[in-house]
């Protein structure tokens, strides 16, 4: 066919009249099957960023194309990929004043796992209009990267989810973020080894520090692990000393128990090691069959007596 592809309206304008005319002249059966199952590639729509492919079927009698059994089939793929795009949150645990935030991050990839720039991103607290949403101002940049804001009067966890608009994807990472009354403890979380694979140990450490010159009482950590993740029985350590298992979940949940005054040494408003109200907690999991490539999060909260009055 020597005319130029143009649009798809043009194009199937163009087909149909040419494979009439090839019957017409009486060319041969099988030329005519052969151009009617033609599979066609056309260019995707720039703005949208999509991939396009375009078919054209039909069926012949012994003198012509029997337009009334041709058919366009358009199969539309998504550029974003759901899995290799991440939602990220900083910091995980946000005084619930309605002025303090966490800051919603963005990144958008593509099946080669390279960055999708130019798109627009929407994100969205579980918790609807109990919290307070920023959007993301920009499209994604060159790294594939845009940024919201989440903050809130209301005490609890919020799940934050978020869509490519257009293509209406969801992406597979929905982290929480913790809004508290207060911050009593400080908790600082390590994993090691930084990198696994299949099959390896992974311990967590979480250091507790109090930093109020009196006993918090009943301590709880919550621990929100991935799913690819499964806790090791018997490794739970507070201070070196063995401790019950967790509670299954999710989330895990360590009973601690009282947390020691703040004896603050140095001055510096929480205790360190080797200070009065400093403990460390640690434990094991091991990376499941479900693990991709990537990075995973957990999340871990402190509560005293109220699970809901953080």
């Amino acid at each position: 066919m020597g005319d130029s592809i143009q649009g798809d309206g043009e194009l199937m304008g163009r087909l149909i009249r040419q494979l009439i005319r090839a019957c017409r002249l009486q060319q041969c059966t099988a030329l005519c099957w052969l151009i009617a199952g033609l599979f066609l590639v056309l260019p995707g729509i720039a703005a949208a960023q999509t991939t396009i492919q375009n078919s054209a079927t039909g069926e012949l009698n012994t003198l012509g194309l029997d337009l009334s059994q041709a058919t366009v089939t358009l199969n539309r793929f998504t550029l974003v990929n759901q899995f290799n795009s991440t939602v990220t949150v900083d910091p995980p645990i946000v005084v619930a004043n309605g002025l303090d935030f966490s800051t919603i991050t963005v990144t958008l990839r593509d099946n080669n796992n390279l960055p999708v720039a130019g798109r627009v991103v929407s994100v969205a607290s579980s918790r609807g209009a109990q919290d307070i949403v920023t959007q993301p101002l920009n499209p994604t940049d060159v790294n594939g990267v845009t940024t919201g804001e989440i903050r809130s009067t209301l005490i609890g966890f919020a799940t934050i989810t978020a869509i490519d608009v257009a293509d209406n994807v969801l992406l597979n990472d929905q982290p929480q973020v913790l809004f508290t009354s207060t911050e009593l403890l400080v908790l600082t979380k390590d994993v090691s080894p930084g990198k696994a694979v299949v099959g390896d140990v992974v311990t967590y450490t979480i250091a507790i520090q109090n930093t109020i010159p009196g006993t918090v009482s009943n301590v709880r950590i919550f621990d929100e692990a991935s799913p690819v993740l499964a806790y090791l029985p018997g490794t739970a350590l507070l201070d070196g000393s063995v401790i019950s298992d967790p509670l299954p979940g999710p989330p895990m949940v360590f009973d601690i128990g009282d947390i020691a005054p703040l004896v603050d040494s140095n001055g510096n408003g929480v205790a360190d090691p080797g200070e009065g109200g400093y403990h460390v907690l640690s434990y094991s999991m091991v990376v499941g069959a479900g693990a991709r490539v990537g990075t995973y999060t957990n999340l871990a909260v402190a509560v005293d007596v109220c699970d809901t009055c953080a």
